[in-house]
């Protein structure tokens, strides 16, 4: 089972407009492509500053301040810890874009979790208020 953030968007009237699913930990896209994928979903100042990380270990190699092995070490290190928290990144910056976090979904994939969080609003009798357009 996985563990996904579950974030809605309500429209002018209330409704919920929009469902996003993100999942939780380690995001192996964020690992391979971090500059990309901070562009990708519209993050710039996260952008920037991994910008900014990346000209300082340009810097550092270039001055000789860490030996080669070192400094990928520490490379490898800071492109693991950003994978690790990019989707929770991710969701604060949905919240900034008027999305709300509603909770944790589990489910085996995205399309068994997006089933089950449906569920939990049709028990909440909540559905009434879905104008819904469901993304992952």
């Amino acid at each position: 089972m996985k563990l996904y953030n579950a974030l809605i968007k309500k429209n002018q009237e209330g409704k919920i407009a929009e469902v996003v699913l993100l999942k939780e930990g380690f995001s192996i896209w964020a690992f391979l492509f971090s500059a990309f994928w901070f562009l990708y979903h519209k993050m710039r100042k996260e952008f920037l500053v991994l910008l900014l990380v990346n000209f300082v270990f340009v810097f550092t190699k270039k001055l000789n301040f860490l030996s080669g092995f070192d400094n990928f070490f520490l490379e490898m290190a800071f492109f693991f810890i950003i994978a690790l928290n990019a989707n929770y990144w991710l969701v604060d910056a949905m919240k900034k874009r008027g999305y709300e976090f509603v909770g944790l979904v589990f489910g085996s994939d995205a399309a068994n979790a997006k089933m089950r969080f449906v569920e939990n609003l049709k028990s909440e009798n909540l559905l009434d208020l879905v104008d819904l357009k469901i993304k992952s």
